[in-house]
């Protein structure tokens, strides 16, 4: 890829790891042969300031049935999740009448249980069938699919307009950011409101915190 997933002009790499494993994607032993690589290359676009990998890997090669990482097994994650939760029940939703949250990229249901508890209609989007089918065992709604502008319109005439949506550490995931923002703006409420969370390039370098340089990290 030689431009900007963005604002479509050129980027410039500036760092290369070289061929790279799929993330998370551990084998059998018969499969450590064919092993699949592929290049991790960072860019810089000049245009948008957009910090991006220059290829990408196929998002059905990363999130699928045997997705590796469960939100549950991390207990500082799931107190996370159960703050901001309240928090966005107090600032944005307690005088609303019956308040629909989606959630994409849900994993587990961790984030949506809470609101599922208080009895708040809530929907999660989750494209690897593993951890959504945990989520819905615990009760929390959830869609197996990517999320976008086609998902958002179905998710509105099934289920009509979201009062909030939330995305925790996912749109660093998702190249399509145009895309997804457009299946955002269709989803919300005139008056709805988004809450995303991801990792900050600033902190990544100042903590030299390169291992979150990966596949999924587009």
């Amino acid at each position: 890829m030689s431009s900007c997933f963005v604002c479509d002009e050129s980027i410039e790499p500036f760092i290369d790891f070289g061929p790279m494993p799929i993330a998370n994607g551990f084998l059998t032993e018969d499969q450590l042969a064919a092993e699949p690589r592929a290049p991790l290359r960072v860019g810089f676009c000049a245009a948008c300031k957009m910090v991006q990998l220059t290829e990408l890997v196929e998002p059905e090669q990363m999130f699928h049935e045997n997705y590796a990482f469960f939100t549950s097994s991390s207990a500082w994650m799931c107190r996370h999740f159960a703050s901001l939760a309240e928090t966005q029940v107090g600032r944005w939703l307690s005088d609303r009448e019956d308040p629909f949250i989606v959630e994409i990229g849900s994993n587990d249901g961790s984030m949506l249980l809470n609101f599922a508890e208080r009895g708040m209609r809530h929907l999660g989007i989750e494209p690897s069938a593993n951890v959504a089918a945990v989520a819905r065992e615990r009760g929390v709604a959830t869609d197996i699919r990517f999320f976008g502008l086609d998902a958002a319109k179905e998710i509105v005439d099934a289920h009509g307009h979201a009062d909030l949506v939330l995305a925790t550490n996912v749109m660093c995931h998702i190249p399509d950011l145009n895309g997804v923002f457009g299946g955002i703006a269709h989803l919300l409420k005139p008056d709805g409101v988004l809450v995303f969370e991801d990792p900050y390039l600033g902190d990544i370098i100042q903590k030299t915190s390169y291992d979150q340089i990966y596949d999924e990290h587009a």
